[in-house]
């Protein structure tokens, strides 16, 4: 018997009879293992989380031998900090949630056959705070070569210019009358020849009866990774 292209589902017990005549047989009981480069069964997602929450990420991948996990931070593997980060197999656990933690993670698998990583972005989403009937302006100024086009989005929609949204050629978006409809994630994406890259805040809005204005600015900035 030949198995051709095997797969994960080969795997297991197999029964070959060999037959003499008409009563006499013979049988034997044969398993086969698959040996394998890990492979992931659940891989990373993106995540955006909130300034001072908790994050518990998991990835998991098969393969044989069972695979050991590493977990890394831009490239950098990542230890244990007591009380901030735990790394537990499969399970990195960040506590309290700061701008710091922003960046792109890796999940390595690794058995003696070869590694397989795994890649999400995680971004913690700044608060931004503003009242209703007032203005906001939320910039988002990234220093990049070649010059980049900038794009805002509230969740998944793209905002367009429009009287309540005005995008500045600076990069800035201008929200005026806030409602509390206004609130939500927006995101700034910068994108050029290179590549792209986003940042992201929550904007939270007030009413009258927290913040007492009738009318009122503000400005806040998002940070920004460097494209160029």
């Amino acid at each position: 018997m030949t198995i051709e292209n095997s797969q994960p589902e080969d795997e297991g017990n197999y029964l070959c009879i060999v037959s003499r005549g008409t009563t006499a047989s013979s049988q034997k009981n044969l398993y086969l293992r698959l040996y394998a480069v890990p492979y992931y069964l659940v891989p990373l997602r993106p995540q955006h989380v909130d300034l001072g929450s908790d994050l518990t990420w998991k990835c998991e991948a098969s393969g044989y031998p069972y695979p050991t996990y590493s977990w890394y931070k831009d490239g950098k593997l990542i230890e244990i900090i007591p009380g901030e980060i735990n790394v537990a197999g499969n399970t990195l656990t960040i506590f309290n949630l700061q701008l710091k933690h922003n960046g792109m993670y890796q999940c390595a698998a690794e058995n003696y056959l070869g590694t397989s990583m795994s890649e999400a972005q995680l971004r913690v989403l700044e608060e931004i705070y503003g009242a209703v009937n007032g203005n906001i302006t939320i910039q988002c100024r990234p220093e990049a070569a070649p010059a980049p086009t900038i794009e805002w989005y509230i969740g998944a929609s793209l905002i367009s210019s429009t009287d309540k949204f005005r995008r500045e050629l600076n990069g800035d978006l201008i929200i005026t009358g806030l409602g509390m409809a206004d609130a939500g994630v927006y995101r700034c994406k910068v994108t050029n020849d290179l590549g792209s890259t986003e940042s992201a805040g929550r904007l939270f809005v007030k009413g009258m009866s927290i913040i007492m204005h009738e009318q009122s600015s503000h400005t806040c900035t998002l940070e920004l990774l460097l494209v160029s």
